[in-house]
Order: C-alpha cells, then sequence, then structure tokens
C-alpha cells in the first residue's frame, strides 16, 4: 500500500502498532487523537470501566465469533482482543466501537429504538424492563457512571443495579 512495508494497514492499531503509514492509518490516528484531545479538553474521562465492553466481547464468543473474527470486525488483531479481557479500564472510543459491532453482529430483537433514543436524549418515556436495560448500557457506553445513568432514566438505585445484573 503505497510502498508501505507494514503488515497491517488502514487504521489506528496498524498506525501505532505496525508502523503502518498509509493514508487511511494516518487520517484514523490523527482522528481519534482529536477526539481524545476534546474529550480531555471537555473534561470526559478518555476510559471507562472494561466490565461492559468485556461482556459484549463474552456474548459474541458465546454467539461463535472467535478473537480473529471479532478482531476483524473492530479492526484489530485477535491478540488485542484476547489483551481487552486483561484490562480493567479501555478507551470509551474503543467500548463505543464494540458496542457498534455488538449490535451488528447481535442485533436485539423488538426493541423500540426510537423509545430508546427519546429516553437517551432525557425525555421522560415509560419504557418496557428490556428497553430500560438497554438504555441504561447504552448510557454507561457513553461515558456516564452507572449512577448517572440511572438518574438519567429515572431509576432507583436498586432498579439500576437490577438491569445492571441482568444485563451481565
Amino acid at each position: 500500500m503505497n510502498g508501505c512495508t507494514a503488515t497491517r494497514h488502514g487504521n489506528e492499531d496498524a498506525y501505532v502498532n505496525y508502523g503502518c503509514r498509509c493514508l487511511t492509518a494516518r487520517a484514523d490516528h490523527a482522528r481519534r487523537s482529536r477526539t481524545r484531545q476534546l474529550d480531555a479538553r471537555n473534561g470526559t474521562p478518555a476510559t471507562v470501566d472494561a466490565d461492559e465492553g468485556q461482556r459484549l466481547l463474552r456474548e459474541l464468543q458465546a454467539a461463535g465469533l472467535s478473537y480473529r473474527d471479532i478482531g476483524e470486525h473492530l479492526g484489530i488483531t485477535a491478540s488485542g482482543v484476547y489483551r481487552m479481557f486483561k484490562r480493567s479500564q479501555m478507551y470509551r472510543s474503543t467500548l463505543a466501537r464494540i458496542v457498534d459491532v455488538h449490535a451488528l453482529l447481535l442485533p436485539l430483537p423488538a426493541v423500540d429504538e426510537v423509545a430508546v433514543q427519546r429516553a437517551l436524549a432525557g425525555e421522560h418515556v415509560s419504557l418496557p424492563r428490556d428497553e430500560r436495560g438497554e438504555a441504561l448500557v447504552r448510557l454507561i457506553a457513553a461515558g456516564l457512571t452507572p449512577s448517572e445513568a440511572g438518574r438519567r432514566l429515572r431509576l432507583s438505585g436498586a432498579s439500576t443495579r437490577a438491569l445492571l445484573d441482568e444485563a451481565s
């Protein structure tokens, strides 16, 4: 690829870990660097607890996907997926990619997406239990703490814990 001798190409992982300097890898690295800088300026934590991402990765594995299959969808190596299970924290952007891949490969049945989106926007919406759980998981993936996400959805602490226990 344009004379690049790296063994992997085209994303930030290839740029950082494999020395790829192809146009797409440079652009992805620059975009993610800008996002991290903006998050730091806004006071948004760059990292979140890895538990939710690990749970979603385990669900993908339970569905029969290998580390290699998951890695291909995330744009990382199989060993990169394996290392995610060893960490206590992960970048919010990584968690967001895992959530996207999970939704793509294991879509949730019969979730009223419009109602969930309205709840995520802070509107008071009466959601069935599954949709409350989905909204809670998405808010946490977006960087809110479980208690902040529960308050946004007008849930008690006990309800928030129960939904999180069901989700894991």
